[in-house]
């Protein structure tokens, strides 16, 4: 098997932006029910101000590349050099795969299947569910 079918290469995620999107809506059709005029404004606010904050400190995953066992390396968007990480935990929810890192600095990586092509992810699936089984035989 060829060393570059390990190398993860991520596209922007439509079906991410659909699926916040669509809770938005949901949640505010809730607050035009639920709540007077002024107190959705507000919580508008809060809301758009809170999500800034989130999206500027919470690094995008780039590329990720599969080493060996559960060593990874990953480039993020904006930074130049790629960190190496060992892979905890992973939970795959079907559309997307949520890689969780030993370092308690590293946030979680979550991958959605739009992504990537499908041949890697087929591949990405197959090396979480071999990791997965790795865990429980340990």
């Amino acid at each position: 098997m060829s060393i570059n079918r390990h190398i993860f290469k991520l596209k922007p995620s439509k079906i991410a932006w659909f699926f916040q999107m669509g809770i938005g809506l949901i949640l505010i059709y809730a607050a035009v029910q639920l709540m007077p005029w002024w107190q959705i404004v507000i919580l508008t606010m809060l809301f758009v101000l809170t999500l800034y904050g989130f999206i500027r400190t919470f690094p995008k995953l780039d590329e990720c590349a599969y080493l060996d066992g559960t060593d990874w390396t990953l480039k993020f968007i904006g930074q130049a050099q790629t960190t190496t990480g060992q892979l905890k935990q992973v939970i795959d929810h079907r559309l997307y795969v949520v890689l969780y890192w030993t370092d308690a600095r590293q946030k979680p990586s979550v991958i959605w299947q739009d992504q990537l092509d499908l041949a890697q992810w087929k591949i990405l699936k197959t090396l979480a569910q071999l990791h997965t089984q790795n865990l429980k035989l340990n």
